[in-house]
Parts: C-alpha cells; sequence; structure tokens
C-alpha cells in the first residue's frame, strides 16, 4: 500500500531531526506507542511507563500523502508533551500547549505549527499559542 509506505519515511526521516540526546530520554525511560483511532489531529495520553499518541484520521492522512504538510509539528508537538513529563505534572493547560509548542520549536518545526495553527478555528488558545510561536521565531 502506497500510503503506508509515506508514513514509514514520514516517521523515519521525523525522528532522524530529534536529537540522539532527546531519544534517548524519550524512549529509554518509557514505551511510546503511536495508535491510530478517531478524534482531530493528535493527543498523547500517559500512564506509569507507557505514553501513547493517538493518530487521529486528519494527521494519518498528512502521513499518508507524498508531502506531509503539518505532520511533523503536530508529532513534535505531541512529543513535547511527553518530553515535558506534562501527565505527571499538575499544569496550567495552556502553559503544557506552550511548552509542548517549545519542544516543537526547537526540533525545527516552528514555521509549520505556525502555519498549521493559523489554520485552526478561531480561539483564545490559538491565539496564545500563535503568539508564543511566531515570537519564538522572530527572536531566532
Amino acid at each position: 500500500m502506497q500510503s503506508s509506505r509515506y508514513i514509514k519515511i514520514h516517521f523515519m526521516d521525523f525522528f532522524e531531526t530529534v536529537p540522539l540526546k532527546t531519544i534517548n530520554k524519550l524512549f529509554t525511560e518509557r514505551d511510546i506507542y503511536f495508535v491510530p483511532s478517531n478524534g482531530k489531529y493528535s493527543c498523547s495520553v500517559s500512564s506509569k511507563h507507557e505514553e501513547v499518541i493517538i493518530v487521529f484520521p486528519e494527521l494519518l492522512k498528512l502521513l499518508s500523502a507524498p508531502f506531509d504538510g503539518y505532520a511533523k509539528a503536530i508529532l513534535s508537538h505531541e512529543l513535547g508533551h511527553i518530553f515535558c513529563e506534562h501527565s505527571s505534572k499538575h499544569i496550567d493547560p495552556m502553559q503544557a500547549q506552550v511548552e509542548a509548542d517549545a519542544f516543537c520549536i526547537e526540533l525545527g518545526y516552528g514555521e509549520q505549527l505556525a502555519e498549521f495553527l493559523e489554520e485552526q478555528f478561531e480561539s483564545v488558545e490559538k491565539r496564545v499559542r500563535l503568539s508564543y510561536v511566531t515570537s519564538s521565531l522572530f527572536s531566532h
């Protein structure tokens, strides 16, 4: 199946951009699974030693195409939640989103994240996150 070939290529390409130090932190302390499901784009959920990034149809569609669009920005944002250990902290949800966005920017997907956020429905969360992302991009 052609689309599954693209998914594999996009995941391999994505993980080649993640620094080894980050991969070691993410994957030596816990198991991380990517699981397809219904919903919008993706989310991450956690238990004590396992992390699950739920891949919803919109993200799966991006990953199945020759050009992955915003998929790597979305994946890096979700990995940011895991990297920042948001599931084990009592943290303001907006702060968690901004920290995960910072992780995404650190991996080099800030421009894609900004473009993705621009296309989302208007909300306070969108505006706060977009302000943070664009100011981070301009400061670099």
